[in-house]
């Protein structure tokens, strides 16, 4: 009897140092390890009750927590169980306390019982998961938070449970702390997060911007990957919880954060082609990167759909998430070796984008193998995380060089525009020269053929006595004066002598009262060089030439010359009847409209026709002070 009593004292003892020594005494804010502290028992049949899970811990069935690899992180791996974890908790300072234990990961239901561990009675229950909106939650955080108040002194015996939804794997961290403490650190962490939130959707707004502007594929599929890689990241640190509308949010927490990552990778793709101008380079590799992006893209489609459907299975999803995982890493491996045969046909730019995505190869294989073997865990090296500093630090990098790139081709091509210009003027004023030299040569031979033919038909005529003698000679009078007239118009040398508008004046003369002529001219015709002057007599003809040609019941002819400092303003207006578009208007009028539009733009100038029923106006405007380009 006396050792049967030993024993139970020794038991009882034994049992209450086992008690102290797994009770988690707060002081208030701390950073203690949970997992410490914790007590599991995995029930695999997924049904028992709490009531039994209350008696199986008074009994002793839970098992104490196996430490990881990461002091705050509870991994079981894959596992179709629900686990329950156990934690006796004490407030240790003066006063009343609000704790917060809090969980980090999605797809996994929480659920929080507060129990009496000597009745069994449980005094409070709550369910969580990440699918709930925040509003709905008692504690608004990104985390899983279950409040706990607690007295100065109490203890609370409490258990959760942990049930998969949207996954295979148990993972999750876990903390504890005063709802102060870690409001604090999510604030702290959320501002360190938003500068990153901030980069990325300036990056967005800068890519949709020329997007709009320029009309370029490439600012598209920049926007793209970098609308994914937000996406991704909001998943991935659980803050989609507070930039997602509330009515989209349920929708949204059900799409899986690897079809965000899928998508970037296929951007990512798709921006290398175009950032190197891959098709110019490599059309081959350019091709088979296209085909492997719209496979790439068709796959993360159907594990989109396969996921969101009635059909979705999470044994059945496990395997197809491995081969998802397995296809991208494939895929990231042949984007690896295409940017590897891209820098041995030295394709321009290449080295700048392996340079910046030297850290995402990296950080993209290590969490595509932790997110695959659940049991692998590496360490953060970079805050907030490896993965979310790689995407900014390439789309930066990517940024800074396509700036670069984009005004180093900029200024080719305003030099091959200027040296393209450079050769239009030139080639224009061959153009008009030769023109000129041509109508002064057709000028000179017409003088010297048909001219010295009619003198010596003219001496002819007056050798013999013909019938109407008179009218024969006044016939060749007048083509005689013709004929001086066009040798004139091919080859002005009246305009060098005379000068622009007096050789105007002088044509003007010749044209009697029909129809009636209103010539302006006006300003220093000093101001304009002899090749100029040259032009302006031509399209001058040209406009009166067209006038006189095709205006119907033409009475009224007004040309205006104003020269000044800056332009020379040329106008021709008449009452005769067209009454046809423009198109047909310059149908009409041919060569002659195309060959004072050459004239126009070799001085950078300006023309406007309008035609009406009542009249045609064409107004020409030439710069005098042309840039030399």
């Amino acid at each position: 009897m006396k050792r049967l009593f030993i024993f139970s004292f020794l038991s009882c003892l034994m049992g209450g140092m086992n008690l102290a020594s797994d009770t988690l005494r707060l002081p208030g804010p701390n950073d203690i390890a949970i997992p410490e502290y914790l007590w599991e028992y995995a029930d695999c049949d997924n049904r028992e009750p709490i009531e039994r899970i209350i008696e199986k811990y008074k009994s002793h069935q839970f098992q104490s927590v196996e430490k990881g690899n990461v002091s705050n992180v509870i991994n079981r791996g894959v596992t179709s169980c629900d686990y329950w974890f156990s934690l006796i908790l004490t407030n240790d300072s003066e006063r009343l306390e609000y704790y917060l234990w809090n969980f980090y990961n999605e797809g996994i239901r929480f659920t929080l019982y507060e129990f009496d561990v000597e009745t069994g009675i449980v005094l409070r229950q709550e369910v969580l998961s990440h699918h709930i909106s925040r509003d709905e939650r008692s504690v608004p955080l990104r985390s899983i938070s279950f409040k706990i108040p607690i007295q100065a002194g109490e203890t609370k015996n409490l258990l959760v449970r942990t049930e998969l939804v949207d996954r295979k794997n148990l993972y999750f961290p876990t903390d504890i702390s005063t709802e102060a403490d870690i409001l604090w650190w999510e604030l702290d962490f959320s501002f360190l997060l938003g500068r990153y939130y901030g980069f990325f959707f300036f990056a967005a707004l800068f890519n949709l911007s020329l997007f709009l502007i320029l009309r370029k594929r490439f600012f598209g599929e920049m926007l793209g990957y970098v609308l994914s890689l937000l996406a991704f990241i909001l998943v991935e640190y659980l803050h989609d919880l507070y930039l997602i509308p509330k009515a989209v949010y349920p929708y949204w927490s059900m799409i899986p954060r690897i079809f965000f990552l899928g998508l970037a990778l296929y951007f990512n793709i798709r921006v290398f082609q175009h950032f190197v101008q891959l098709k110019l380079h490599l059309a081959w590799l350019d091709r088979f990167f296209n085909r492997l992006g719209y496979l790439s893209l068709g796959i993360a489609i159907i594990f989109l759909v396969f996921y969101l459907s009635p059909l979705y299975s999470p044994n059945i999803f496990h395997q197809i998430k491995i081969y998802y995982n397995a296809f991208l890493l494939f895929q990231l491996f042949l984007f690896l070796i295409g940017i590897l045969i891209s820098l041995r046909r030295k394709v321009p730019y290449v080295w700048h984008y392996l340079g910046g995505n030297s850290l995402i190869f990296i950080s993209l294989i290590l969490y595509i193998f932790n997110n695959t073997f659940e049991n692998m865990h590496h360490a953060q090296l970079v805050q907030p995380g490896n993965l979310i500093f790689s995407f900014a630090f390439e789309v930066f990098y990517l940024m800074i060089v396509f700036s670069v790139k984009y005004k180093n081709d900029l200024d080719q091509f305003s030099e091959d525009l200027i040296l393209a210009e450079r050769q239009r003027i030139q080639l224009t004023s061959e153009l008009i020269s030769t023109q000129e030299k041509e109508r002064m040569r057709v000028a000179q031979d017409i003088h010297d053929g048909i001219g010295g033919s009619l003198q010596a038909f003219r001496m002819l005529l007056g050798q013999e006595k013909l019938q109407n003698e008179e009218n024969l000679i006044g016939i060749l009078k007048t083509i005689n004066s013709d004929f001086r007239h066009l040798i004139h118009q091919l080859s002005p040398k009246n305009l060098k002598l005379l000068g622009l508008f007096v050789t105007i004046e002088n044509e003007m003369s010749r044209w009697g009262d029909s129809p009636t002529v209103e010539l302006n001219l006006i300003g220093d015709e000093s101001l304009l060089p002899w090749e100029m002057k040259i032009n302006v007599y031509r399209i001058y003809q040209e406009l009166t030439t067209n006038a006189l040609k095709h205006a119907k019941d033409l009475s009224c002819l007004n040309i205006s010359i104003a020269i000044d400092v800056d332009e020379i303003r040329l106008m021709v207006e008449d009452d005769g009847k067209m009454g046809v578009g423009i198109e047909e208007f310059e149908k009409t009028h041919g060569f002659g409209i195309g060959n004072i539009r050459t004239r126009v733009a070799y001085y950078n100038g300006k023309m406007h026709i309008e035609n009406t029923p009542k009249g045609t106006s064409i107004i020409i405007n030439l710069p005098l002070k042309t840039q030399n380009l």
